[in-house]
């Protein structure tokens, strides 16, 4: 019994290392006014975008642990709610390029209404998870369920310190 949650922890390992390296960085790298902001281009997204996906779908697959008939049926539901999730994401990645555009020249109309658009976003997440959790729940046992939704989460969480990571702040 030992030896198998020694493997466990080992085989999470790498992921909780890369979350708190990713969350230090936030915290390391924060920026100010001053700081150069980096170009944001659509190639760059895209890249980003592929290479955040790819890793989702193997850190759920590491940690859910499906049957065959979970994965099944787990798999064609994500690829829909990850589709309605791309499009919010695309507003978040809208205003970033916005943001790089105006953030040395913002005013406080611009910067309140990109405020409002984030809040908007995130709670739409939020809504979405709500309007998928009874779905999830319908082709996994609850635990599962609750397994990804807290997986979805933590995935967010870490896009959103990402990007925050790398945007200066707004100068008052």
């Amino acid at each position: 019994m030992l030896k198998g949650k020694i493997a466990t922890i080992k085989n999470r390992l790498p992921v909780l290392l890369f979350g708190l390296w990713v969350m230090s960085q936030a915290f390391l790298l924060a920026q100010t006014y001053s700081t150069p902001l980096p170009t944001v281009n659509d190639k760059d997204v895209a890249l980003l975008r592929k290479n955040l996906q790819a890793e989702a779908k193997q850190l759920i697959t590491k940690n859910m642990q499906f049957t065959d008939s979970e994965a099944a049926a787990f798999w064609p539901l994500y690829d829909q709610y990850s589709a309605e999730v791309r499009k919010v994401n695309d507003t978040r990645f809208g205003m970033i390029k916005q943001y790089a555009k105006i953030y040395k020249t913002m005013t406080a109309d611009q910067a309140d209404s990109m405020t409002r658009l984030l809040a908007e976003s995130d709670q739409t997440i939020i809504s979405l998870r709500l309007q998928y959790l009874p779905q999830f729940e319908q082709v996994l046992p609850g635990t599962k369920a609750a397994l990804f939704m807290q997986l979805d989460r933590r995935l967010d969480s870490l896009f959103n310190v990402q990007i925050a990571s790398q945007l200066p702040a707004i100068k008052p």
